[in-house]
């Protein structure tokens, strides 16, 4: 990532709640996400984030 590309982190709007009949369990069901989950995206990003823009991603996921 190049110093002057701008990150701009949002919160997958959540739906709500379903059940797997098969095996009985609970899911969250979120919108799409295009670019992949977190989770992906700190694992092929993150020496490249700045400790800034991870503490920032932190706060908007907070506020919900």
């Amino acid at each position: 990532m190049k110093a002057n590309d701008e990150l701009y982190f949002s919160v997958n709007r959540c739906f709500g709640v379903t059940k797997n009949p098969n095996k009985n369990d609970y899911m969250l069901v979120f919108e799409y996400a295009p670019n992949g989950d977190l989770r992906n995206h700190l694992s092929e990003s993150f020496e490249e984030i700045t400790w800034e823009d991870k503490i920032e991603s932190l706060f908007h996921i907070s506020e919900g």
